[in-house]
């Protein structure tokens, strides 16, 4: 599997002109049915293209390729790592890319409901209880009596590691319900995990949820102080596998051969206690280019066996985005307008059957 740097959504729609993937040729039709099982074992090696924005829940990809599982279920993969997700879901629904993996951000929604030609098929790693990712307070604040508690944030100017919509901001959102808040009741100042500190130190926030290992500079540097963990919110669904109709409508055969090796990577490489094996952290580090200092401080995810999407956590997520004016719609789009049941059931059901073994 060829794996490229980080690249924008423009720049890899352009690396992607040209290439030679499921869709790249009229070789199928549109309006394939998906009829019988079409998740037999490929015959011949199939051309994959795949992107990812660079995130440990979206570990399946590195241990499906170091893990053999892309070779043993006859794949080849190009995959590219792009600095966000909220731009490519444009170039799957193209089909200038066949799947991406993904947070789930309000325009994945808004694309579904606007007749973008992508679904969802899996979920991602799921948050796992740990308290190393933290709301901090200025500790200033703190001192003077202004806040003693999340309730206390209202109006003040809250530091969210993400634009509004995205992934992120959902995160901070459930933070501040312990509180009996929500995301327009503060202030918002969208910061990069690694300017946290540097805003503490400016008084540009009162407030920010932290992640690891950026929380150990904030809490070190006295400026703030931690006063509530995610540590409650476990198994928070906050990304997944997404596919286009070169997967899930021309070639179906492919698709499913490619989620396959996914889950498969999910239940035998990244079950609980996966940090304490040296080889899935090396492709963590090798594949996936994180630091081997933040692969050790960041907390494991949790992956589920079978890398289900979650209805009410789908339908939590909507509802918070719409509340908060980054989703226009009425009311969450059904689950099977966004997940691609039948396609994901087909999957599984195979897998039940053999599995994909490197």
């Amino acid at each position: 599997m060829n794996r490229s740097r980080a690249v924008s959504a423009v720049g890899l729609a352009m690396l992607l002109l040209g290439m030679t993937a499921c869709g790249g040729a009229a070789e199928e039709d549109d309006g394939q049915a998906r009829a019988g099982d079409f998740c037999k074992p490929l015959a011949k090696t199939e051309k994959v293209t795949f992107g990812s924005a660079p995130a440990p829940a979206y570990g399946t990809s590195f241990q499906a390729e170091g893990g053999g599982y892309y070779k043993a279920a006859k794949l080849e993969v190009k995959a590219s790592t792009f600095a966000s997700g909220q731009d490519v879901i444009a170039l799957v629904g193209r089909g200038q890319l066949d799947a991406a993996m993904v947070g789930f951000p309000a325009n994945v929604f808004s694309a579904i409901d606007q007749g973008v030609d992508v679904r969802v098929v899996s979920a991602s790693g799921l948050l796992k209880e740990d308290k190393r990712n933290t709301l901090f307070v200025r500790s200033d604040l703190l001192k003077n009596g202004t806040v003693s508690e999340i309730s206390d944030l209202k109006g003040l100017r809250f530091g969210l590691p993400g634009g509004p919509g995205s992934a992120a901001f959902y995160m901070s959102g459930l933070m501040l319900e312990k509180g009996g808040l929500k995301l327009k009741d503060v202030k918002t100042v969208s910061l990069a995990p690694p300017d946290m500190l540097t805003a503490f130190q400016t008084k540009s926030i009162d407030a920010a949820m932290v992640s690891a290992p950026f929380n150990n500079s904030v809490e070190k540097s006295g400026l703030a102080q931690g006063i509530d963990t995610l540590g409650s919110l476990i198994r928070v669904q906050t990304g997944g596998l997404i596919m286009g109709p070169n997967l899930l409508k021309k070639k179906p055969e492919v698709g499913c051969a490619f989620l396959k090796a996914h889950i498969e990577a999910a239940r035998k490489e990244l079950a609980p206690g996966y940090s304490k094996r040296p080889e899935v952290m090396d492709r963590f580090v090798e594949l996936g280019k994180f630091p081997r200092q933040f692969m050790e401080a960041v907390p494991e995810n949790v992956f589920d066996s079978t890398l289900l999407v979650d209805k009410d956590k789908l339908n939590g997520m909507q509802a918070m985005f719409i509340d908060q004016g980054s989703l226009d719609l009425k009311r969450p789009l059904p689950y099977d307008k966004v997940v691609d049941v039948p396609f994901y059931e087909q999957a599984i059901k195979s897998l039940d059957k053999a599995s994909v073994k490197p």
